[in-house]
């Protein structure tokens, strides 16, 4: 008993580490901070889809840092069953919220949802719920099954930033959400990647 704790122990601090390392608070929040840049560039006039390319190097990035800084310091992390089991909980989990947002987002754009008192209400519902299920779900769950709060931060500006769409003027919803958001979430990941190398230095290159 005392050996499966221990080996559970070490899977546990395993994973900490593997996913302590800053990147994917830093991805977060380069992709964060191009959702608020397109809708400045829509504004004055310069296509949005000039963020494209941030976004693909953004993710070349990610993956060739997840392979240069993170693996060689601790090196190649299989993790056991209950971890991948998690894994799939989340992919499965995320993939269900979408199917039913995109089942609910169809009836309110086809016009057949309840009509009432309330003007707009159409509106509002689809954008609460592009946010719910883009954002607060996806990133609510990697919270969750990470273990990573830090997640909760795209799961709420997300959200916000949906929500108020049309209620406060562009760029400044999207900068007031998104912008901050991801301003704070490079900022924990620079944090946590200096900590990171720090803690764990390349073997043969500590001093």
């Amino acid at each position: 008993m005392n050996t499966d704790l221990d080996l559970k122990s070490i899977e546990r601090k395993a994973f900490r580490a593997f996913l302590n390392d800053g990147l994917l608070e830093m991805f977060i929040g380069i992709l964060l901070l191009c959702m608020a840049a397109g809708d400045v560039l829509d504004v004055i006039g310069v296509s949005y889809r000039w963020s494209y390319p941030v976004i693909a190097v953004s993710v070349l990035a990610f993956i060739w840092a997840k392979k240069r800084v993170t693996r060689p310091r601790i090196g190649r992390v299989v993790f056991g069953e209950k971890r991948r089991a998690d894994r799939r909980r989340l992919l499965t989990l995320i993939i269900l919220v979408q199917v039913l947002t995109l089942a609910i987002l169809a009836v309110v754009w086809t016009g057949r949802g309840p009509t009432g008192p309330v003007s707009g209400w159409g509106a509002m519902a689809r954008q609460m719920a592009s946010g719910f299920a883009f954002f607060t779900v996806p990133f609510g769950a990697m919270a969750w099954f990470l273990e990573n709060p830090w997640m909760l931060i795209p799961a709420v500006v997300g959200f916000a930033k949906e929500a108020f769409h049309g209620f406060l003027p562009r760029p400044w919803h999207a900068l007031m959400t998104c912008g901050v958001g991801g301003a704070a979430l490079i900022a924990v990941g620079a944090v946590l990647l200096i900590r990171f190398v720090r803690k764990y230095p390349v073997p043969g290159k500590e001093d």
